[in-house]
């Protein structure tokens, strides 16, 4: 009897670890490798990405590696931390939907890599993006540039001239009302492969140039057009006092149209166009600080 209890024992042991194996093997999510290459001006560059599952305190994520290669020969990132992007996943689903490598060109040409993940899992979605653009040059090795940023849909390029390319996005601009009474912020990249000394540029740019184009790409994405709180957000976050006065003069039709942007301000603040006026003031009192130590 004993014996055969020891053997039963054995047996559900046996089936328990074997179920353990079976169910660890098959809920896996499979690491991705991925490869793509162009060439430009003689020179081939190749992207090799590998994406992996990741556990964080938000639940299951994605991390993603990439190296840069030109002519074979490997390049370093410009940043010192460079070489990869975490996203999350949420609802949790495979690999494929929730990560993508497009290229950056513009009719003729191609310039570098977009990767694209999740970046804010939640009420909302929102995408954690990295432009990568190797050093054009012939001669030598040399580094990529990085730039990340986050957008409420994946990013559209433009043709801006000979050996530019324009990035534009939105993002999403909670102010102090919440998700309610959010809203989508323009913004406008501008990548230059032979900017200052001959360096890779990535800057911001003026948005006031392309407002017809970033409204039929907002339209395009589901957004709606651009507003007079969208333009002096803008303004606000990168600074630009002049953009802001800019979307005061032109956008803001009626006063009592700020009544409705109490609440993204904060309901206890009173929203005038005195106080609007005072902040683009403050603004630009800052930009003319010259601090020197």
């Amino acid at each position: 009897m004993l014996f055969k209890l020891q053997i039963n024992s054995y047996f559900i042991f046996k089936n328990i670890i074997l179920g353990i194996i079976i169910a660890f093997s098959f809920g896996q999510i499979q690491t991705i490798k991925y490869e793509d290459s162009y060439e430009l001006n003689g020179v081939n560059f190749t992207i090799k990405v590998t994406v992996k599952d990741a556990k964080n305190s938000g639940g299951h994520g994605q991390k993603i590696y990439y190296s840069i290669y030109k002519d074979g020969n490997f390049m370093h990132p410009g940043n010192i931390d460079g070489g990869d992007l975490v996203g999350c996943r949420y609802p949790f689903t495979e690999f494929e939907s929730n990560y993508s490598v497009s290229r950056i060109k513009d009719s003729s040409n191609t310039f570098g890599w977009l990767i694209s993940t999740g970046g804010i899992c939640g009420n909302t979605f929102s995408y954690n993006n990295v432009l990568l653009v190797p050093d054009p040059n012939q001669r030598y090795p040399g580094m990529y540039a990085e730039y990340y940023f986050t957008s409420k849909r994946i990013p559209t390029f433009i043709d801006n001239n000979d050996y530019k390319i324009d990035v534009i996005y939105n993002y999403q601009e909670w102010g102090r009302g919440g998700t309610a009474w959010s809203i989508y912020v323009p913004e406008r990249l501008t990548i230059d492969l032979y900017g200052s000394n001959y360096d890779i540029d990535i800057s911001k740019n003026r948005v006031i140039d392309i407002m017809k184009i970033l409204n039929e790409d907002r339209i395009k994405k589901g957004l709606c057009e651009i507003g007079f709180l969208e333009l002096y957000m803008s303004g606000f976050r990168n600074m630009d006092p002049a953009l802001m006065m800019y979307s005061v003069n032109h956008y803001l039709i009626d006063e009592k149209q700020l009544d409705s942007y109490s609440n993204f301000f904060g309901s206890w603040n009173t929203v005038s166009k005195e106080t609007l006026i005072y902040n683009i003031k403050q603004i630009a009192l800052v930009n003319s600080i010259d601090i020197r130590f």
